[in-house]
């Protein structure tokens, strides 16, 4: 923790969203979705102090959006979001009209006080082939991690191209190859200022890793940044970034869900509304016994159990049902466990 408050204060770390979970929002309902941000914020504040509790949300794995969510964030005093999987059709009708960036607007909101700024990725995944560029063979190149002998090998590239260590004699060709990737990507926004982020799910497991990442963008940055007039490059946060494109321009209004969620040939992501109802429905037993015990009395204090356990399965891997087995039962024992809990509260009130 000592380190964490180190690099918070440094403003090299920071939380994003900063909830128990990156919750689902389609299965989900608005007290769940309160509870687990909640619950999230209130770590947080204790932990490392009120200054550090988020200001924008990240968003990019759960299947499909609900203007709940963004409601939800701007209700607790959020400046903007990001979010990552929308049906890969309106992913390209944004991009064409360079509206990836919008005020998100309530559908019952007359005036915009709930806008909300939103930002949507435009390519297919959030992983490092998928974020530089519209060529995921260009952009794999520049995933180091994936280099040979690097701890935690990480399959190597799928399009045949791989990433080689940069040096001064490759340095101009492949930090253009890279800049031409960031300029197309640039072309689909309004500001002038783009994100890239460089990672993935179970990535910098290993200091090496991290600095194969760190020590060879570092080098690219260095000559792009010498090298080519307008154009300014550096690590950064996700905050940095909003602070940076918010107010360069004016964003367009957009209403209503980006639901149902297809990543490509009309794949839709749907079979998770209704799957696994036993599990759903426990879910929903836990949020009125809890609310039950709430409006009783209890504070959050004694019930921080069964919050946190209602927050935890409100996991887009949760709720959906997409979870392993194994895991869905661990979640569902968490649950039933907590039901007792509050409806013993309850008797004893």
């Amino acid at each position: 923790q000592d380190v964490v408050r180190r690099l918070l204060k440094n403003k090299q770390f920071e939380f994003v969203t900063g909830g128990w979970v990156q919750p689902d929002e389609a299965n989900t309902q608005l007290f769940a979705m309160e509870i687990q941000l909640q619950e999230g914020h209130d770590f947080i504040r204790s932990t490392f102090g009120e200054e550090y509790i988020p200001k924008y949300g990240w968003s990019i794995d759960p299947f499909g959006y609900s203007p709940t969510m963004a409601y939800l964030l701007k209700k607790h005093g959020f400046e903007a979001m990001l979010i990552q999987r929308v049906h890969y059709r309106i992913k390209k009708e944004l991009a064409q009209s360079k509206h990836l960036e919008f005020m998100w607007r309530q559908t019952w909101d007359k005036t915009g006080d709930h806008d909300i700024f939103t930002h949507v990725m435009p390519f297919y995944s959030y992983d490092v082939p998928h974020t530089c560029g519209p060529d995921p063979k260009v952009c794999c190149m520049f995933d180091f991690a994936r280099m040979r002998g690097v701890t935690g090998y990480v399959d190597s590239c799928p399009w045949g191209a791989q990433p080689e260590k940069i040096h001064d004699r490759n340095v101009q060709d492949r930090a253009m190859l890279l800049l031409d990737q960031y300029r197309k990507k640039a072309n689909l926004y309004q500001s002038n200022v783009v994100i890239a982020p460089l990672g993935d799910d179970f990535r910098y497991r290993t200091r090496q890793e991290a600095d194969m990442q760190y020590e060879n963008y570092e080098r690219i940055f260095e000559y792009i940044n010498n090298h080519v007039d307008g154009v300014q490059i550096s690590f950064g946060t996700l905050s940095e970034y909003f602070q940076a494109a918010m107010g360069t321009f004016t964003p367009p209004i957009l209403k209503g869900s980006f639901f149902t969620y297809a990543d490509r040939n009309e794949d839709y992501w749907s079979g998770y509304f209704t799957s696994r109802v036993f599990d759903k429905s426990l879910d929903r037993q836990l949020e009125r016994v809890l609310f039950a015990a709430s409006t009783l009395g209890a504070d959050k204090v004694e019930m921080q159990e069964p919050r946190r356990a209602l927050s935890l399965f409100q996991h887009h891997d949760g709720i959906t049902g997409t979870a392993k087995t194994h895991v869905v039962e661990d979640y569902a024992a968490q649950i039933h466990k907590s039901i007792r809990f509050c409806q013993d509260w309850i008797i004893r009130k």
